[in-house]
């Protein structure tokens, strides 16, 4: 579980948000909504390990953040930020399978088809990344995270550069890694799509 306990978030002296409580468990999808500049994506950094200027507890399976190394957050945080900074000779299939995928009984190749199937990116998988359009770009990026396979999925705004269909599509995805047995935590602007989905609302 990752609980989020009284916590103030800060970028330097300023004070972003004050009393922060939430949780999510494994099995769970939950969204983090609130007004630009309410402060998501510096909630998200900080139960990741890559913003430290917070007080309060965030802990994960009741160990601080703040003691976790940076090998054992990579190994329970699969992660997708929202700017999408990629070497472009490199393709698909070969930054997917730069990660190491988590408890995974199927071999690698197995694996990475599986997961390429379920986000529609069977066919840009030879592609080399800086030929493809952010949204696709986009699914690969989540379908990396799903490769890897570990027990809490954190995105920032996972439908961004997606279209109306698309963002379905994702959803449901996302919504069935949950069912999986995932934690899957993340921010998104987009209320129409998480009408069903509970959510931790950030105040102005």
């Amino acid at each position: 579980m990752i609980t989020v306990k009284n916590v103030g978030l800060y970028h330097g002296k300023k004070t972003i948000q004050k009393d922060l409580s939430c949780s999510i468990d494994l099995g769970e999808i939950k969204a983090i909504t609130g007004r630009n500049g309410s402060g998501k994506t510096t909630l998200l950094k900080s139960i990741l390990g890559l913003h430290s200027n917070f007080q309060g507890e965030i802990t994960v399976k009741g160990s601080s953040i703040t003691d976790f190394s940076a090998h054992r957050i990579s190994q329970t945080f699969a992660v997708v930020l929202t700017r999408l900074s990629v070497p472009g000779m490199m393709s698909v299939k070969e930054l997917m399978m730069v990660v190491d995928p988590i408890a995974v009984a199927k071999n690698k190749e197995d694996h990475l088809k599986e997961v390429a199937n379920k986000l529609a990116i069977t066919d840009l998988l030879d592609r080399y990344l800086d030929t493809l359009s952010d949204g696709q770009l986009q699914r690969v990026m989540i379908a990396r995270a799903l490769y890897q396979n570990s027990p809490y999925l954190i995105m920032d705004e996972p439908f961004s550069h997606l279209d109306h269909e698309a963002k379905w599509e994702i959803k449901k995805v996302l919504q069935l890694e949950a069912e999986a047995g995932k934690a899957v935590l993340f921010t998104t602007h987009d209320l129409l799509y998480i009408e069903d989905i509970e959510q931790c609302q950030l105040p102005s």
